[in-house]
């Protein structure tokens, strides 16, 4: 058994020994698994971008028990 290692090597070694529908079968697996990185990297902006709004919020509606530090770490 091939194990895969993390740099490709196995991976390309063992791609010539495939035959064509296996090399395609995992080059739509690799898109379909690219495409979901993207999708969820999307995703966490969106809504790392909604948090950093949201504390900015919070941060002027309660400025006075805010200190500067506080609101430093909140926008992070």
């Amino acid at each position: 058994m091939l194990s895969l290692h993390c740099c490709g090597a196995a991976v390309r070694e063992l791609s010539g020994d495939m035959s064509e529908s296996s090399r395609n079968l995992q080059q739509d697996v690799w898109l379909a698994l690219k495409a979901r990185k993207e999708s969820l990297e999307a995703q966490l902006k969106h809504k790392t971008d909604k948090l950093k709004e949201l504390c900015l919020k919070e941060a002027v509606s309660s400025a006075s028990t805010f200190t500067a530090d506080t609101v430093c770490l909140c926008v992070i």
